[in-house]
């Protein structure tokens, strides 16, 4: 499930990341918690892909993953946290 903040992230992002963050979408449907995530406290996780952070928060009673952010690695990247 993508906030809107993430749908809005998502679509102006240009090829190959955009595939590339597809792919890692559609990969944390099955695998919730792949090699490589950091746990940010208060139950989000956040995956890289590239240059881009997909934070996300897992619902396992729901079997739920909601993305919360999709943004390019910066200073500001944790911020809202």
């Amino acid at each position: 499930m993508l906030s809107p903040a993430a749908e809005r992230a998502l679509s102006g992002i240009h090829e190959p990341d955009h595939s590339r963050l597809r792919r890692l979408l559609t990969s944390l449907a099955s695998h919730s918690r792949p090699f490589g995530i950091k746990n940010l406290g208060r139950g989000m996780y956040r995956v890289r892909a590239g240059d881009w952070r997909v934070i996300y928060e897992i619902d396992d009673a729901a079997l739920v993953v909601r993305i919360a952010r999709i943004v390019r690695r910066n200073e500001r990247t944790y911020g809202f946290l």
